[in-house]
């Protein structure tokens, strides 16, 4: 049954926004999909967007003003904030994600040692029905709203100040991803 599973999954289409596999998380994502008691998912390698939140408050009714899964220019930003819309917009650096799904409960116990020897200390069992599915997630994160009703909440200076900040914070994301993809090579040498 897992072995049909992870067959389906992995030949899938990807339903994604972004429609494929993040660069900075592909070599991570494919890693743990050549071990026999693992796949993948979902997943997101980490990034920073410019968020408007609709007045509505739901999810589906967001949007994205700016997204960028690597280093934000200040200044792409700046211009995304030249006519503000009315609803709050939010600068975030969002952490990356992954959805394993793993083959018993002594493999996704085994998957969350490694985790956690990664510093993936919020990393636990979503479900453990059907399917097991670990989330696996980076620390590193922040939102902060920077306009509302059309117009900037923040000075330029702090702006800067939050966009090298999400910047920082996004080449820290970088750094544990590749810390938990040496931690995850090992456990397969093992």
């Amino acid at each position: 049954m897992f072995d049909t599973q992870k067959k389906l999954v992995l030949e899938r289409e990807d339903h994604s926004k972004k429609g494929r596999i993040d660069n900075g998380i592909r070599p991570l994502f494919d890693l743990i999909n050549s071990l026999s008691d693992y796949y993948t998912t979902s997943s997101c390698a980490g990034r920073i967007v410019l968020l408007r939140q609709p007045f509505s408050g739901k999810k589906k009714d967001a949007e994205w003003l700016y997204v960028t899964h690597s280093k934000a220019g200040y200044a792409d930003i700046k211009k995304c904030l030249e006519n503000p819309p009315e609803e709050c917009v939010w600068l975030r650096q969002e952490p990356f994600i992954i959805h394993i799904c793993a083959r018993t409960m002594g493999d996704a116990d085994k998957m969350l040692s490694v985790l956690r020897t990664a510093g993936l200390k919020h990393s636990g069992i979503l479900t453990a029905g059907r399917r097991i599915i670990i989330e696996a997630t980076g620390t590193e994160h922040m939102d902060v709203p920077v306009s509302k009703g059309g117009a900037l909440l923040v000075d330029e200076r702090y702006l800067r100040f939050v966009a090298s900040e999400a910047n920082r914070k996004l080449k820290r994301n970088s750094e544990r991803l590749r810390l938990l993809f040496s931690k995850i090579k090992a456990m397969r040498l093992k």
